[in-house]
């Protein structure tokens, strides 16, 4: 009988991809300040900051109260405007969270046992011995904790708290003047103004001091995006090293783009 061997070659194709990245630079419109770390509005009552710097941009901010009384953030008449599009920041949502926790048990075996031999003087003699086991073990218990979304948050005196909101843009936005996919040697940016900015966003902030039922306040924080860039990875990120004591204890990489008053989109091309 003849012995027949087949084999099965199995091909395959692989494919990379290249890495692009869509920035978006923000204005604000009304009188606020740019500083290193955060876009900061104030007021006689409070502090607003901003850091929109995350993948699909974070309208989200920090309120700090300056007031000796406390202040409540009124969230049902707290918005998030895309557009003249108005978002409820609050909608009564309920949450959980799992806490976990060991219990550790332990357990006493106990035996006995008689042991006969010849003691110091020769003699014969018997002891009874004992001997003590102890098993340890351990078992995990958990517990679901939830709570509802509070409509009103209170802020102590010259304390803060984070409001989150939503993303500005979780897309890229495309222009047929625009390089969808730039070389790693230059970037392709679109300037707008106020009036034909394809992204114009604000947040609006009810607020009350000392009581819930006092005169409410209202804040409007607006921007709008005056410039958009498309960029290769490479061309935006540059190598640095994390340091510990004097000692390099990790070399990584930071895009040279970030900033509080920018947020990207991440995009990419089959080669």
């Amino acid at each position: 009988m003849k012995k027949i061997t087949f084999t099965i070659f199995i091909v395959f194709t692989l494919f990379s991809c290249t890495t692009y990245y869509q920035i978006y630079n923000v204005t604000p419109f009304n009188e606020m300040e740019i500083h290193d770390d955060y876009i900061v509005f104030e007021n006689e009552d409070c502090r607003v900051l901003y850091d929109m710097w995350a993948e699909g941009g974070s309208s989200s901010y920090m309120l700090l109260n300056l007031t000796e009384e406390n202040l409540y953030i009124h969230l049902d008449e707290c918005f998030f405007v895309l557009n003249d599009y108005a978002y409820d920041l609050f909608k009564g949502r309920e949450f959980s969270s799992n806490y976990d926790r060991l219990i550790a048990a332990s357990q006493t075996e106990k035996s006995t046992a008689n042991v006969t031999g010849l003691n110091n003087f020769k003699l014969l003699q018997t002891n009874q011995l004992s001997i003590t086991n102890t098993l340890y073990s351990s078992l995990q218990v958990g517990k679901e904790i939830r709570y509802k979304e509070k409509k009103v948050i209170c802020i102590p005196p010259f304390t803060y708290k984070m409001i989150p909101s939503y993303n500005i843009q979780d897309r890229i936005i495309k222009y047929c003047e625009m390089e969808e996919y730039p070389n790693e040697n230059k970037g392709s940016t679109l300037e707008f103004t106020d009036e034909n900015t394809p992204l114009l966003f604000e947040n609006i902030i009810s607020y009350s001091l000392d009581s819930v039922e006092n005169l409410k306040n209202k804040i409007r924080n607006s921007f709008y995006v005056d410039a958009i860039e498309n960029y290769h990875k490479n061309s935006i990120f540059e190598p640095y090293d994390i340091m510990d004591c004097g000692k390099v204890v990790e070399s990584s990489k930071y895009n040279i783009m970030m900033a509080p008053y920018r947020f990207y989109n991440v995009y990419g091309v089959d080669e």
